[in-house]
């Protein structure tokens, strides 16, 4: 799967929980700042993408899972 195909599939999760346009999702948005989901979106849309890409993510990758093109890095290193 490539990074964008990756990112896309990211993006509908996102838009999905958060009720936002696709376009307004851009690569380096902060999913509070920019966003503004709360904690329990953010948990959603984590469990969300561990069940879309059958991955589990560990505590230092929990951190950094706030900047969309981060979670993208993450998922993306994991399926290789």
């Amino acid at each position: 799967m490539t990074i964008a195909e990756v990112e896309n599939k990211i993006k509908k999760i996102i838009v999905r929980q958060l009720g936002c346009d696709i376009s307004s999702i851009a690569s380096n948005a902060h999913l509070q700042k920019d966003l503004y989901a709360d904690s329990l979106d953010i948990l959603s849309i984590k469990v969300s993408i561990e069940d879309v890409f059958d991955i589990v993510f560990n505590e230092k990758e929990l951190q950094d899972l706030l900047h969309v093109d981060a979670i993208v890095e993450i998922v993306h290193g994991k399926l290789k």
